[in-house]
């Protein structure tokens, strides 16, 4: 008889504002939260293995977009610009630039 132990959990991480956006659902503008999932499965015949999945939330109405890889490291970036925008590290206009350059979910 085969028997197969296999475990998986996830844990949804709040990383912070990435940026702004007009939400599709509420039409509010509002700075977005960018959330990642980890998923870790193990079992006795594989090592353990990590996923990480990205996904950025309104702030007003808490809907969720999921990103696919190249979206998530734009918003990484933009995680970045905006924890230094916030922090008077970076001028509105310097701070509206990377925003721009970034083209943000295109």
């Amino acid at each position: 008889m085969y028997y197969s132990s296999r475990s998986s959990s996830r844990h949804t991480q709040d990383l912070g504002y990435c940026l702004p956006l007009t939400c599709h659902r509420c039409n509010e503008v509002s700075y977005w939260h960018l959330l990642r999932e980890t998923s870790k499965e193990s079992g006795p015949l594989f090592t353990s293995s990590e996923v990480h999945r990205h996904s950025i939330s309104c702030d007003k109405c808490r809907y969720i977009v999921d990103l696919n890889p190249e979206q998530a490291q734009r918003a990484l970036y933009l995680l970045n610009c905006t924890r230094a925008y916030s922090a008077g590290q970076m001028s509105p206009q310097e701070y509206e630039q990377r925003l721009k350059e970034v083209n943000y979910l295109r």
